[in-house]
């Protein structure tokens, strides 16, 4: 179970460039993540799978002074494993429902208050896509 807080997006839309409906509220700007061991990953999940846009989306983790994350900051790209900050997503890796991407949060750099997502179709508007997104302590097993 989710708890509400660290959850930025419920069945969200993102057929063109938004950022998530909600933020994770740090409760403080400039806290540090990951130097307790602990690492802070954004998890996404497809509840409507993508469709229309050939070229892909780019899935950013921002931060921001403000709850609705106006004026963020991109802190990396998801999946982060993966690709630079630059990381564009295949339509493929999001068509299907349950697709499950997860993303570290860089560790040690000072955040600001609120953290979220910011969704970029590359090229065009997407027709469908629907994501959940909330933010975790923990990996989890891939599948």
């Amino acid at each position: 179970m989710i708890d509400k807080p660290q959850m930025v997006s419920t069945e969200q839309a993102f057929t063109t460039d938004a950022v998530s409906e909600y933020s994770y509220d740090l409760g403080a700007a400039n806290k540090q993540i990951g130097h307790s061991g602990k690492p802070l990953v954004m998890h996404v999940v497809v509840t409507t799978a993508f469709t229309g846009g050939d070229s892909g989306v780019r899935i950013h983790i921002v931060d921001s002074d403000a709850a609705a994350l106006t004026s963020d900051r991109a802190l990396g790209s998801c999946p982060s494993e993966n690709c630079s900050d630059d990381c564009v997503i295949p339509i493929g890796d999001l068509d299907a429902i349950g697709d499950h991407l997860q993303c570290l949060v860089p560790p040690g750099i000072k955040l600001k208050r609120y953290l979220g997502a910011h969704v970029v179709p590359v090229s065009e508007a997407l027709a469908t896509g629907d994501m959940d997104i909330w933010f975790d302590d923990a990996m989890e097993p891939a599948d």
